[in-house]
């Protein structure tokens, strides 16, 4: 962080932590919830980039093929937290977190299961009002980049998904994780990778 000055800033998603809960949450009020923070704490105009992490795919895009829908479709299951959906690494950084404190972790959900993680089922599956395929290239001169990174050994999002998005939109520069799984924003190592790739344009070998 030191290295390339960067600092963090996050914020609790409605339902979440100390956030109202809103009723009518949606992919766009998500979206207008981060350019309303950004806008409030002067963050500037310009994007350096974005990177998007294991992003949950909806199988109801219109344009996903029938039959590569319905052959994952009984396979995601993201309310569930039974071991079989993490793969080896993914364990291992939930072993790894568990053994440091988190003295406010009991508010992350304070306002309920319902307002938090099924709302966010309810909007990731609902209906989005758009087909991110048909996304045109928002940095077509090559003044930003958008990076996807995903592992292969993902239980909970499958790896053909992603893939089939990435033919959609070439402009994506897609990372596969070759043993990564659902959890790898939290492994130091690939999360700096992460940060060098969109920051620094810097490719990494953990691919």
């Amino acid at each position: 962080m030191d290295e390339v000055g960067v600092y963090l800033v996050s914020f609790d998603r409605a339902g979440y932590g100390e956030s109202d809960p809103n009723p009518k949450r949606s992919v766009r009020s998500e979206a207008f919830d981060i350019q309303e923070l950004a806008d409030q704490l002067k963050l500037g105009p310009r994007l350096a980039g974005v990177t998007l992490v294991v992003p949950v795919i909806n199988f109801w895009w219109p344009s996903f093929p029938p039959k590569l829908m319905n052959e994952w479709l009984p396979y995601c299951s993201i309310l569930q937290r039974h071991p079989i959906l993490f793969n080896k690494r993914d364990v291992e950084t939930i072993q790894k977190i568990s053994q440091v404190p988190m003295p406010n972790e009991h508010k992350v959900r304070q306002l309920g299961v319902y307002e938090s993680l099924h709302r966010d089922i309810i909007v990731h599956f609902g209906n989005w009002e758009f087909d991110p395929m048909e996304i045109k290239n928002p940095y077509p001169n090559n003044e930003a980049s958008v990076h996807l990174w995903h592992g292969h050994e993902d239980k909970l999002v499958p790896f053909e998904m992603q893939r089939y998005l990435v033919k959609k939109l070439p402009w994506i520069r897609y990372h596969e994780v070759l043993d990564g799984g659902h959890l790898m924003i939290h492994e130091s190592g690939l999360c700096e990778a992460m940060f060098r790739e969109l920051l620094l344009g810097e490719e990494s070998s953990v691919v």
